[in-house]
């Protein structure tokens, strides 16, 4: 009995000795919340990492982030700290503080040239860490859409936004007063418009509205008729021979979209009569842009001497609409 004694104490005593000849042993602890966020992560293309991380212990040392070898960090590639390129490190000096957020930035790395998942690395002396990346074939998806052509053109008796019979009228002409056409085909002596036009479209390089016809030719045959206004008037003489329309913008685009435009109304028809030679067509309006919805005005004048025949005179005047896509 005393024999087995002195034997446990002699073990324990060569034990507690072994103990004390031995180097303590100091496990790192890991990192918490720590992710990399790629700016790419198809196969083989450039990418760029912020990677984020939280040391669980403070330490003075330097913090370094090792890529998987798999990453090409040969050409290009930098970041917050001094970025070896050769072994594929970003080295950060300056220590951490436990619990403090680390955020460290590396541009122009390549991605590797196979999919799979790769790990980057992290110690900061006293801690360590890693994160896993997927690395895939493709990361984008390719979203297409189609936009058509639009175009609106109306052409109306009125100005209220819709029309009867597309027709206008002076009712009787006098040579002692000016007339104005109006929509119930009576007339006035009071200057309006009678007619309207509307256009709108998305095409880039806008539109144009062009208008032909002839002055008011007798409907007998005679071949008479009433000179037109070839030279641009702002108000005919009373007592000569004049018919002729002059145009305005009543509605600019309602689209406010940047890059709509507004139109412009040819200075021939701006605040004065004037009518295409009947062998040639004119421009009403240009647009050098998009526009939505915008609205003209027409005002028609006619004049006579007391030498113009009797009888019943008409024209017609067409406009059309060209837009610029």
């Amino acid at each position: 009995m005393k024999k087995t004694i002195n034997k446990i104490t002699s073990f324990a005593l060569a034990f507690a000795m072994m103990l004390t000849l031995m180097p303590s042993m100091v496990f790192a602890a890991n990192v918490s919340a720590a992710s990399d966020n790629m700016t790419r992560q198809k196969i083989s293309e450039t990418s760029d990492h912020v990677i984020t991380f939280t040391p669980t212990t403070t330490d003075g040392g330097d913090v370094v982030i090792t890529f998987d070898s798999d990453f090409d960090t040969s050409s290009g590639a930098s970041g917050d700290g001094t970025f070896d390129t050769g072994a594929g490190t970003l080295t950060i000096t300056g220590g951490v503080t436990s619990g403090v957020a680390v955020t460290a930035t590396v541009t122009g790395i390549g991605n590797p040239a196979t999919p799979g998942n790769r790990v980057i690395s992290i110690a900061t002396g006293a801690d360590t860490g890693e994160i896993t990346v997927p690395i895939i074939t493709d990361d984008q998806i390719q979203v297409t859409a189609r936009v058509d052509q639009t175009l609106f053109f109306d052409v109306r008796d009125g100005t209220t936004g819709t029309a009867d019979d597309n027709a206008v009228g002076f009712g009787t002409l006098d040579s002692g007063t000016v007339r104005y056409a109006t929509d119930d085909g009576l007339g006035t002596t009071t200057e309006g418009a009678s007619s309207e036009l509307e256009a709108g479209t998305n095409a880039s390089g806008g539109y144009i509205i062009d208008v032909t016809g002839e002055t008011l030719v007798a409907m007998d045959g005679s071949g008479n008729d009433i000179d037109g206004l070839f030279t641009p008037t702002p108000t005919p003489a009373v007592g000569t021979e004049a018919f002729g329309i002059s145009v305005a913008q009543t509605q600019a685009s309602t689209d406010t979209v940047p890059g709509s435009s507004d139109g412009l109304v040819a200075a021939d028809y701006s605040a004065q009569y004037h009518l295409p030679d009947s062998t040639a067509t004119d421009v009403l309006v240009t647009n050098t842009g998009p526009a939505a919805n915008e609205i003209y005005d027409i005002n028609y004048v006619a004049n006579i001497s007391s030498l113009t025949p009797a009888g019943n005179y008409s024209t017609v005047l067409t406009y059309t609409m060209t837009a610029n896509f």
